[in-house]
């Protein structure tokens, strides 16, 4: 989670399985933050990314708050052995765009 200065949420990010009802809970209380699900070693996100898609604008949550998304809600996936080549021994992470695997927007 990255905050602004006041606290707002700029960003969530979600990795490995996470329930479609949490992001849709992210999706559609949070429309300003930038949301991004990671995948480890996926080739193909289409399916995955269908699936959320539907799953988000199927989610009662939509409706209850009419709620529209002006931030980007992604998938994206990373190299399988990305833990080794991308997380420090201090704990911080060093990745670039240019290390994804691929991309696709959800909403």
């Amino acid at each position: 989670v990255a905050l602004s200065l006041n606290g707002n949420v700029l960003w969530w990010g979600e990795c490995g399985s996470v329930k479609e009802s949490k992001l849709a809970h992210v999706a559609w209380t949070m429309p300003s933050t930038h949301v991004t699900v990671a995948k480890w070693g996926r080739s193909d996100l289409s399916g995955y990314a269908g699936s959320l898609r539907r799953a988000l604008s199927d989610s009662p949550l939509r409706q209850k708050f009419r709620s529209k998304r002006p931030a980007s809600f992604e998938v994206i996936s990373l190299p399988a052995d990305c833990t080794e080549r991308f997380l420090r021994e201090d704990g911080s992470i060093d990745i670039g765009w240019d290390d994804v695997l691929d991309r696709i927007d959800v909403i």
